[in-house]
């Protein structure tokens, strides 16, 4: 199973063509098992102001393995963010950006074993930080 974040997500639903839109594309005609989580499925709804779009986006969100977030979920997340926030600190790095949301999806990730099919450095940067982060290349 791979997860793909929302920006993805985002990008294959508006139809903009990128090396990760068109993978999600590629593993969805593959049958290749995809994971949501609450967080990603709110990101891209939140986006579909046109009823009909909205509800055709859920039902094909609603159609893939959620993955639940619960309590250690969120510690592991903050443990993250935290590593990467000292990550900065140290190594005096300008112009990165750790997303609390971010780090929920990461810690899913890591928690259920999962590869992360991304397009935003940061997540590269979390992974870096955080060992156990498990970045998708198309294989």
């Amino acid at each position: 199973m791979i997860v793909a974040d929302s920006g993805v997500w985002i990008d294959y639903f508006n139809n903009v063509k990128n090396k990760a839109s068109e993978t999600l594309s590629k593993l969805i005609s593959e049958d290749v098992e995809i994971g949501v989580n609450y967080l990603i499925i709110c990101e891209v709804l939140q986006g579909k102001l046109n009823e009909k779009k909205y509800q055709e986006t859920k039902e094909i969100l609603d159609s893939f393995k959620l993955l639940e977030i619960n309590y250690d979920t969120i510690i592991l997340a903050s443990n993250i963010f935290r590593a990467c926030q000292r990550g900065i600190k140290t190594n005096n790095i300008t112009g990165q950006t750790i997303k609390t949301i971010d780090c929920i999806i990461a810690s899913n990730c890591i928690e259920y074993d999962l590869e992360l099919l991304h397009r935003d450095t940061h997540f590269d940067f979390i992974s870096k930080i955080i060992g156990q982060l498990k970045i998708y290349y198309e294989h």
